[in-house]
């Protein structure tokens, strides 16, 4: 099931990281104003120890980006490999007596027709689960009415050829939706919050003692946030902004197949 944080769009998010680094990095001026008027220069080595947790902070972000664009590619690569799979069976049809041809092809095309539902039902997760639960109710009949045909003797060559291709499809399912759920552990999401808040309040503190560079410091928050958000849209393949619609078209030019 969808977690808070998963549930938030990509506006509320980046609503949130704006508010909160801008507001650590004001609180981190005043912090610093306070802090010389009352102990003078800031103790030697702060400026070190600053852009260490600055370093921290990008290699979080490095790591981060990495994880979720890794999850990307395997999804989508997730779709192509289901897409061969289901073509592979649908071409082994052929394979059957007139008779069972135009059988076999009822109950791939309802298969494939909830398979593309599935994709369709986008972040409706009740939905989503509902069309992949009746995508295998299809594929249970494809398989019961493989393995009947397959005792007799006379199918028992288009059998040991539809079997295989028939595992490799619902396979193909599987790892299909383990790769929806697989996500960047939120922990790490948090923490990247965590730091962003806490570079912006380190970024006010070791601000010139004169004036806050203002237009400097947005870019930098601005900067941040937008590669956080781009760690939410490739981690979230059915709510975020970067989709998969181009690469599934695999599987819906399946329906073209005659």
């Amino acid at each position: 099931m969808d977690t808070w944080l998963n549930q938030q769009s990509l506006v509320t998010i980046g609503l949130y990281l704006v508010t909160g680094m801008v507001l650590a990095l004001l609180l981190g001026r005043r912090l610093e104003v306070w802090f010389v008027k009352r102990f003078g220069d800031l103790p030697e080595g702060t400026t070190t120890l600053i852009s260490a947790i600055f370093a921290l902070t990008a290699f979080l972000l490095g790591f981060a980006f990495n994880m979720s664009n890794n999850r990307y590619e395997q999804r989508r690569q997730s779709i192509v490999e289901e897409a061969n799979a289901i073509g592979t069976a649908m071409l082994r049809i052929d394979l059957y007596p007139d008779s069972l041809r135009p059988v076999f092809k009822g109950h791939f095309d309802d298969y494939l027709a909830k398979r593309i539902a599935f994709f369709k039902a986008g972040p409706q997760y009740d939905s989503a689960m509902y069309w992949e639960a009746e995508a295998g109710k299809s594929g249970d009949q494809l398989w019961q009415m493989a393995t009947r045909y397959g005792r007799d003797t006379k199918d028992i060559i288009a059998t040991s050829q539809m079997i295989p291709a028939l595992n490799a499809m619902f396979d193909a399912a599987t790892t299909r939706r383990f790769g929806i759920i697989a996500k960047v552990p939120e922990p790490i999401l948090y923490l990247l919050f965590l730091l962003a808040f806490t570079s912006a309040f380190l970024a006010g503190f070791n601000s010139p003692k004169e004036k806050v560079n203002y237009f400097v410091s947005t870019i930098f928050c601005l900067m941040t946030v937008l590669v956080i958000l781009l760690v939410f849209d490739l981690d979230r393949p059915r709510r975020g902004l970067v989709r998969f619609d181009d690469t599934h078209k695999a599987i819906e030019s399946l329906q073209t197949t005659k």
